[in-house]
């Protein structure tokens, strides 16, 4: 409670030094670039590192077949939707994956000390999960992600981009080497809202 006292005093004593218009200017200086009515996905902010542009063929929607592995070895197939927008006022782009099985979010912000994209995935509806992954875009204009994950290394990897839309696929890599994919989407980008 006093913390909540002091907070509505700090903003009562800005909006009081600053000025209501100043302090308005400033509120919407530092949300410009997230969505808005005449940019429903948001922008990527100018000062953003240029890297960010890498995972801008996501921002939109984007209307996806997932195939997720089952345990006999066959993939279940069902619809989602893949929406992206900028946040963090265009520093960073979110996305959330929409369907029955397992809706997730992905925050995604490039790293211009490391050169690699930082990726923080969250999952609740079949038991929370979230993970942190690291990676680049290669030559073949793949983005591929890695982290541990429960003793195994989780390789995530988007291929075919294009304006029309994208592919993408888990892969776990056990330690002695052997793999599967158990996930896979493809992806088509939605034209018009």
């Amino acid at each position: 409670m006093r913390h909540q006292i002091l907070i509505a005093f700090l903003v009562l004593i800005t909006s009081i030094s600053y000025g209501q218009n100043t302090l308005n200017t400033y509120y919407e200086a530092i949300q410009a670039n997230e969505p808005n009515s005449e940019f429903p996905f948001g922008q990527m902010n100018t000062n953003a590192p240029e890297e960010t542009r890498q995972f801008e063929f996501m921002v939109g929607v984007s209307h996806c077949t997932d195939s997720i592995l089952n345990p006999d070895g066959t993939y279940r197939v069902f619809p989602s939707i893949w929406r992206a927008k900028y946040f963090l006022n265009g520093y960073g782009i979110q996305d959330n994956n929409f369907n029955a099985v397992n809706p997730t979010t992905n925050l995604r912000v490039y790293n211009s000390q490391t050169k690699a994209w930082n990726v923080i995935y969250l999952q609740s509806a079949n038991g929370y999960f979230s993970g942190e992954w690291e990676g680049k875009l290669n030559e073949g204009n793949e983005i591929v992600l890695t982290a541990e994950v429960r003793g195994n290394t989780s390789k995530l990897l988007f291929y075919n981009i294009s304006d029309e839309g994208y592919s993408w696929h888990s892969e776990t890599i056990k330690p002695d080497g052997t793999s599967f994919v158990g996930w896979i989407k493809h992806c088509v980008k939605q034209k018009e809202l």
